[in-house]
């Protein structure tokens, strides 16, 4: 990102922010169009591998809290597969994400106001609930 930010020119910010793809522009800008392919798909792999391992580590959150009768429904999560995979708690954690996935489609502004105040809700819960 520091990088990203050094490569532009003050005078090309107006143009930059209307951009639909502002990263790829200041890519593109920067080096050339193949470089620019060349690290967005790069990123597209990561970003890929990414939320397959944080699938993967909500599921098993998910999956130790109901196996100690922690969550509502515990006894229906905690079930595994034949080689002992927590396929429900992988799927209730796809179902949980979905509603988040579908503002995408509502638009920026709706987008990023849930995001604010869920991240802002979210930090302020670990003060509040430590007491408790």
């Amino acid at each position: 990102m520091v990088l990203l930010l050094l490569a532009v020119r003050a005078e090309d910010i107006v143009e930059i922010s209307r951009h639909h793809f502002p990263f790829g522009h200041i890519l593109e800008r920067a080096i050339n169009t193949q470089g620019a392919i060349a690290i967005c798909s790069l990123l597209i792999v990561l970003l890929t591998f990414q939320v397959h391992a944080q699938l993967q580590a909500s599921s098993r959150f998910v999956f130790s809290l109901a196996r100690d009768n922690a969550m509502p429904f515990s006894e229906a999560i905690r079930r595994t597969n034949s080689t002992k995979q927590p396929v429900v708690a992988n799927w209730v954690v796809v179902g949980l994400s979905v509603p988040f996935c579908l503002l995408t489609i509502a638009g920026k502004g709706t987008l990023y106001s849930v995001l604010a105040v869920t991240a802002m809700s979210l930090s302020y819960w670990g003060y509040v609930s430590r007491p408790l």
